[in-house]
């Protein structure tokens, strides 16, 4: 990832210490940083992935958007991330309406609809208050074409999803078991995963995996030392 679209930083001694700190529990003075200027230098939407991270930050003390220790990253964590795998899924996406399952603080829902304007995108939380988070983030940055819902996963119409997302919802058979009915034949539904995607794949009940298909469809590292991620495609077989 060091040429083209993205720029693969290597972390400074400065965010090297500033991580040790977190791991030991210890505050010390908050910096919150933002680089994405430099790791996405070909990107239109700059200003608006800005504004999104000034709102989170504003938000984040009084909804738990994110947590304590990845709002400091979050430019890469939550906004590198998902930029990443939201390019590939819309790559390999058959629909143009996108769910994104338990959204909650808006990744990847809002980025997806920031690059593909031409896609509708439904927003899905049961928290009431993090659904007004994105309708207020949907509003300020004039995204006509994402549209939040408030309602559990698993009281969702019968056969209404043909393509969906999800980040940090919960396990792959976790997230499949709850919005299992809803999905419709041939759906594609995508999981953005740490490196311990692969223990929940091994775990999956074999009834599940008669239904879906898991596929790894992306593997990249975060800059800055940040962890692995992977891209999951869980394809409906009927």
């Amino acid at each position: 990832m060091g040429s083209g679209k993205y720029v693969f930083l290597e972390a400074t001694d400065e965010e090297k210490a500033h991580a040790e700190m977190l791991a030991k529990g210890l505050d010390g003075k908050p910096k919150i940083y933002w680089r994405l200027e430099n790791l996405v230098p070909e990107s239109k939407q700059i200003k608006y992935f800005k504004a999104f991270h000034d709102d989170l930050i504003k938000f984040n003390t009084k909804i738990n958007l994110v947590s304590k220790k990845s709002i400091y990253n979050a430019d890469i964590v939550h906004f590198f991330d998902c930029i990443v795998s939201s390019e590939k899924i819309l790559e390999l996406a058959k629909s143009d309406i996108i769910h994104d399952l338990g959204s909650g603080n808006g990744f990847p829902g809002i980025i997806m609809a920031l690059l593909d304007r031409n896609r509708k995108f439904v927003l899905v939380d049961s928290d009431s208050r993090k659904i007004e988070f994105i309708k207020y983030i949907a509003s300020k940055l004039q995204l006509v074409n994402v549209k939040a819902q408030c309602i559990d996963i698993n009281k969702m119409k019968v056969s209404s999803i043909s393509c969906a997302v999800s980040r940090g919802l919960g396990s792959l058979t976790k997230s499949l078991l709850m919005a299992n009915k809803s999905f419709a034949s041939k759906a594609q539904y995508f999981h953005l995963k740490g490196p311990l995607w692969s223990n929940e794949l091994g775990s999956m009940p074999s009834q599940l995996l008669t239904q879906w298909r898991p596929e790894m469809k992306l593997e990249y590292k975060l800059p800055k030392d940040l962890g692995e991620r992977f891209l999951i495609e869980t394809s409906r077989l009927n």
